[in-house]
């Protein structure tokens, strides 16, 4: 007998031949020849021969028996630990009556029962089915696969709160009865998170597509990852036809290469670069463009391609040319006249524009040369600086008003008008028209002076 073992052996001995009851089966460990311990049973028995009692003794040995009985102690062990520290809500059901026979830390944590309010009731007692439909397809699964994978389904908890889980769930035997070894993952999170991504990429997605601006994303060879609504007007084509191609594939090979071109520019600046340019849509308009191209990174900060904006500006194209066709008529109206038109700011009073007959007037008359810029002092004598200070003073002060001016060598009179130039409320300039009205009060005075003779 081992000597872990010989104490409690001899027990047993002196026990038994004192009278007293002990079990004719027990189990002890032996010590070979070798030194080698191994477990052996003892059956234990007397009988009676000539009036005598002898003790028969059968010993067994079970060392494989222990050894897989240890095996398996050992691994409901380790069950029992993974089963109750695992993150992942697990039950153990009965499958003939669908009661559960056991349940894990998490899934109490989860479901907010109590352990002894799960045992011995089932999913449809403890309310836990959110949907009938669910049930029943979950059933069927089983009934069809004997096993459950990666089944979504909500669950109602104890508060009345419905979460999302992935369940999977596989048949095994214990005690003789096949059950039901539930995995609940809770992913109500990851699914709220889910949906908030959907939701926010379909609302920046809705944004895109309904803004009038054509939008468009390239890779560095100038094939689309990406286009909006509006520019599908543009190639006539819807996004699934244009994504994996490139502009070849949609306009002639001219305006490809400009595309592309510019595509480049946009990469080899590193920054947003514009452009202008006219483009002709299949439904026979054409627009001009104003075109914003940025190059675009990935997470690694590698080049990714290049961002495209491109706005219509075809209205502010008009207008600039109706306002461009506007000044030209103007300025050929001013030109054309003798009479003298400038205007100046409203602050120091310096030359903003000026017609021909102006120039004409400071250099010819007193060999002045007028410019852009140009002061009162640099242009009149030193006793007509106050003068005009006023001028320009009464009409920011007053608004339009006329006046006659004598130039001082007296070979000309100008009726003067001055009006000042607004912009957003705001006096930016006054401008003035002067008319050479020296011959008309010539002929006045000439008149009266006759009507006073005759």
């Amino acid at each position: 007998i081992a000597a872990s073992h010989k104490n409690e052996i001899l027990e047993k001995i002196k026990r038994r031949e004192s009278g007293a009851t002990v079990s004719n089966f027990y189990e002890t460990r032996c010590v070979k020849k070798s030194g080698e311990e191994f477990d052996v049973e003892f059956t234990v028995s007397n009988y009676h021969f000539q009036n005598d009692i002898y003790t028969l003794v059968n010993i067994r040995e079970i060392t494989e028996r222990k050894n897989s009985e240890n095996a398996i102690k050992k691994s409901e062990e380790k069950f029992s630990k993974a089963f109750q520290s695992s993150p992942i809500a697990i039950a153990i059901i009965v499958n003939e009556t669908g009661e559960y026979a056991e349940v894990n830390d998490e899934f109490i944590k989860t479901t907010g029962y109590y352990r002894a309010e799960i045992l011995g009731k089932t999913a449809t007692e403890l309310q836990f089915w959110v949907s009938t439909t669910d049930k029943n397809r979950y059933l069927e699964q089983l009934k069809l696969k004997g096993y459950i994978r990666n089944f979504e389904v909500q669950f109602r908890m104890c508060n009345a709160e419905i979460r999302d889980f992935l369940v999977s769930a596989e048949t095994i035997e214990l005690d003789g009865k096949q059950h039901l070894l539930n995995f609940i993952l809770d992913i109500t999170e990851q699914k709220h998170a889910i949906n908030t991504q959907l939701d926010t990429q379909l609302r920046l997605r809705t944004l895109i597509d309904t803004i009038p601006d054509l939008i468009w994303m390239k890779n560095k060879e100038g094939v689309y990852l990406q286009c909006n609504k509006r520019f599908e007007e543009f190639f006539g084509a819807k996004e699934k036809d244009i994504v994996g191609k490139t502009d070849f594939d949609f306009v002639d090979s001219k305006l490809a290469e400009f595309f592309r071109l510019h595509d480049n520019m946009a990469m080899e600046a590193s920054k947003p670069t514009m452009n202008e340019e006219l483009v002709s849509f299949p439904d026979g308009h054409s627009e001009y463009l104003e075109t914003i191209k940025t190059p675009i990174y990935e997470i690694n900060l590698n080049l990714l391609g290049v961002l495209g904006i491109g706005r219509d500006i075809s209205e502010r194209k008009k207008a600039e040319q109706d306002l461009l066709e506007s000044k030209m008529k103007l300025s050929a109206i001013v030109e054309s006249t003798d009479d003298l038109i400038w205007s100046v700011d409203a602050t120091e009073f310096k030359i903003i524009t000026y017609n021909t007959a102006l120039k004409d007037y400071f250099k010819n008359g007193l060999n002045i040369t007028i410019e852009i810029g140009s002061t009162i002092e640099e242009l009149l004598p030193k006793d007509s600086v106050d003068l005009w200070y006023n001028y320009y003073t009464m009409a920011l002060q007053g608004g339009a008003y006329e006046t006659v001016y004598e130039v001082v060598s007296g070979s000309k009179i100008l009726n003067l008008s001055f009006n000042p130039i607004h912009l957003d409320d705001k006096i930016i300039g006054i401008s003035v028209f002067g008319k050479d009205v020296t011959e008309l009060i010539k002929t006045g005075k000439a008149l009266k002076n006759s009507e006073e003779r005759l």
